[in-house]
């Protein structure tokens, strides 16, 4: 089963506030998601292997967040104008092409250089987190550090949760 990558913009200020409180609560300047696939399934090209790397890649952003694929993870601004330069250079071009020939490829793709296009352009942070678990006994331990957590009620439900992430 292939989790999404949740993925938000957001500032400098915003990182050094969660890092040093992990109940801080970020505020991206924009937010989107990508099929956590192009991590866990085949990796036919080095644009594929790109594509994992920005995925997962970084540093974390507190030690006391937990998933049990992994924690949120973070980019500063310089490493996220320089995936945004790998990610835009000709040494993938074609390798990009051969994976945007497949719509629902391209379509994912759309998504991570948006987002990536946009933390880079604006100078801003990268981080990207895996949505909770479907089951939950393990849900109710994951935050996406942008979302409120209740240990009172856990998770919400799947439903809000993609509404949240994608409606707002």
């Amino acid at each position: 089963m292939a989790y999404m990558t949740l993925l938000a913009s957001v500032s400098s200020d915003e990182i050094a506030s969660i890092r040093a409180d992990v109940k801080a609560v970020l505020k991206p300047a924009k937010k989107s998601c990508v099929s956590h696939y192009f991590v866990s399934g085949p990796r036919p090209n080095d644009a594929a292997n790109l594509v994992a790397e920005v995925l997962d890649g970084g540093f974390i952003l507190n030690e006391a967040f937990w998933h049990p694929l992994r924690p949120p993870m973070f980019r500063d601004v310089n490493a996220t104008q320089t995936l945004f330069q790998s990610l835009t250079s000709d040494q993938y071009a074609l390798d990009f092409d051969v994976l945007r020939a497949d719509d629902w490829f391209r379509s994912e793709l759309d998504r991570l250089f948006a987002i990536v296009a946009h933390a880079s352009t604006n100078g801003l942070c990268l981080v990207s987190a895996i949505e909770p678990p479907a089951d939950k006994e393990r849900a109710v331990h994951v935050r996406v550090p942008w979302e409120q957590h209740s240990k009172t009620h856990g998770q919400p439900s799947v439903r809000s949760f993609w509404q949240r992430i994608l409606g707002g």
